[in-house]
């Protein structure tokens, strides 16, 4: 019989509460010994995933209650955590990740010290002990881990590429997510309405590929006022001039893709390229992709520090 893989998140949550539910007493005894707090056996009856958006909520027969946030390809942040504790006021907090040794898990247990932690590969080892599954999980976990294009190298892979930048002092980089948790570097400029992100494409089986998405912060006075409208408008078709010419003499890779769009439109644009919408409230362009994050990153500044000039042209820097 082939074995079964566990390779996302939910599914490994199922598996664990599974074997929570079939072993509420060595499952209890275990997570506490693995987070320093006597927990004793789990009432198997209270075993909710996916409660209140939390990963996994139950009760011990005890009466303590406990939360616990599962990562495996994704990280872990303090406004999410507050938003669990915001509904699990009274609950244990623990949180599931690969290592503990990452950045984004350290900078949560630095600043909600209440927060418990545990690796993956520590509580499935000692699960192991008490049914074999345990032991397949992990190592299930352990090659998605290993997968090319998994979220947590895209992240190591922007940092290292943040950190070795020489980007003026004006152009801000700082490492984020998407709105669907994809990890990117968000690229703004102080003082002015240019937003960027560079990203990479979201399959953890390929190489991470990674492009820029550049352009202005839109808000529905741009669309629905005639005058804010058409200082867009005036902004995209000149930044696009600016991009262009830097596509020229730079060899920054413009993307000329895409059907028309609604963005395109309210805009009035030539081209659906040229009025890309992306992250919800922002309107730019796209670039072509590189597999050097570092060089996506240099577009990146170039596009913005000129773009910067533009939005400093079309609108009053009170404005922004």
């Amino acid at each position: 019989m082939k074995a079964q893989a566990w390779t996302n998140e939910h599914s490994a949550v199922r598996a664990l509460t599974a074997l929570g539910i079939t072993h509420p007493e060595e499952f209890g005894e275990i997570l506490g010994d693995c987070i320093g707090t006597e927990l004793g056996p789990v009432d198997p009856a209270s075993m909710r995933r996916e409660d209140k958006h939390t990963d996994l909520h139950f009760s011990t027969k005890s009466g303590l209650d406990v939360y616990v946030e599962a990562k495996i390809d994704d990280f872990v942040s303090v406004e999410q955590l507050d938003t669990y504790s915001f509904e699990f006021s009274e609950a244990i907090a623990v949180v599931l990740v690969p290592s503990l040794q990452a950045p984004d898990v350290q900078a949560v247990l630095k600043e909600r010290p209440s927060v418990r932690a545990i690796a993956w590969g520590e509580l499935l080892a000692r699960l192991t002990e008490v049914n074999p599954l345990a032991e397949q999980l992990a190592a299930d976990i352990d090659r998605l881990a290993q997968l090319p294009g998994s979220k947590a190298r895209i992240r190591k892979l922007l940092s290292e590429a943040s950190s070795k930048s020489k980007h003026p002092a004006e152009v801000l980089v700082k490492q984020a997510h998407t709105g669907r948790r994809f990890p990117c570097l968000d690229i703004t400029v102080q003082g002015t309405w240019v937003f960027g992100q560079v990203e990479a494409n979201r399959d953890a089986q390929r190489s991470p590929r990674f492009h820029v998405t550049i352009g202005f912060k839109v808000d529905d006075d741009d669309v629905s006022n005639p005058e804010s409208n058409q200082r867009m408008h005036d902004a995209l078709s000149a930044a696009w001039d600016e991009a262009e010419r830097l596509e020229a003499q730079r060899g920054v890779p413009l993307s000329r893709h895409g059907s028309r769009s609604p963005q395109q439109e309210t805009f009035g644009m030539d081209a659906p390229y040229q009025a890309r919408g992306f992250r919800g409230s922002h309107v730019g362009f796209v670039t072509q992709a590189t597999e050097h994050p570092a060089e996506a990153l240099e577009w990146a500044v170039e596009l913005a520090v000129e773009f910067a000039r533009i939005s400093q042209r079309v609108w009053a820097p009170s404005d922004t």
